[in-house]
């Protein structure tokens, strides 16, 4: 909304300055000092004032086809999920520079991915560590199996997991907490980044959205040396 805002604001103050010099110029005015009728302070001062913010509205997931010169050089941001997962928001760059994203609905953005700025630069993103309860089977009481029911009860519950061959990653939750404890699991406070699985039908971000060759049908020709019947 502030960027927004700003950008309204800027749009405004524009308008109202070629309408005013022309006035100006009508009656033979000098428009040099003019002030603002609306802030009621120099028009330079309020330019001057509002922090110009990039916009990004282009995500690359994992800077795919980026050669390794330009990722080295571009800056970065650090966010965690909460951020990550919304395709609006407002950010700084690790040169300092306000960022307005605006990526199309339902995009989420992974550690990894690359953002470009209207002005064509480019903008790393890192998964920021953040509070997550990490989940792994007991070796006394219990199976690297139980991971898999876990992850089913949790997925029954629409809950975000981040799944790993040894361990599964949820945000903050004492009631799932106390469930999974339950189940002799062992769950422990962690400070780390946060990457939870896609939907199975999603389209945004790396773990989901491709296909593989086993997703088609495969066609069988029968040639002379085919030797079984159907």
């Amino acid at each position: 909304m502030k960027f927004l805002t700003n950008q309204l604001l800027i749009h405004e103050i524009e308008r109202l300055s070629a309408s005013i010099h022309a006035d100006c110029e009508r009656l033979q005015l000098g428009a040099v000092n003019w002030i603002c009728p609306i802030l009621l302070c120099p028009y330079p001062r309020i330019l001057n004032n509002i922090n110009p913010m990039l916009q990004s509205s282009k995500l690359i997931a994992q800077g795919k086809g980026l050669a390794s010169a330009l990722l080295k050089r571009a800056s970065t941001v650090e966010l965690d999920w909460d951020v990550r997962q919304k395709s609006r928001f407002e950010t700084t760059d690790s040169a300092g520079r306000q960022l307005g994203i605006f990526l199309p609905r339902g995009t989420v953005a992974r550690g990894g991915d690359v953002l470009v700025a209207q002005d064509g630069s480019l903008i790393k993103v890192l998964a920021a560590a953040q509070t997550v309860l990490k989940i792994t089977h007991c070796t006394i009481h219990g199976a690297a199996f139980d991971l898999i029911r876990a992850a089913y009860h949790l997925g029954n519950r629409h809950v975000p997991i981040e799944l790993k061959p040894d361990h599964l990653k949820i945000e903050p939750d004492h009631v799932l907490a106390d469930m999974l404890r339950a189940m002799h699991l062992i769950v422990s406070e962690v400070n780390e980044p946060f990457e939870p699985e896609n939907g199975a039908y999603a389209t945004g971000g790396h773990f989901g959205g491709h296909r593989h060759h086993h997703d088609e049908e495969q066609v069988h020709v029968h040639g002379p040396g085919c030797s079984h019947q159907h």
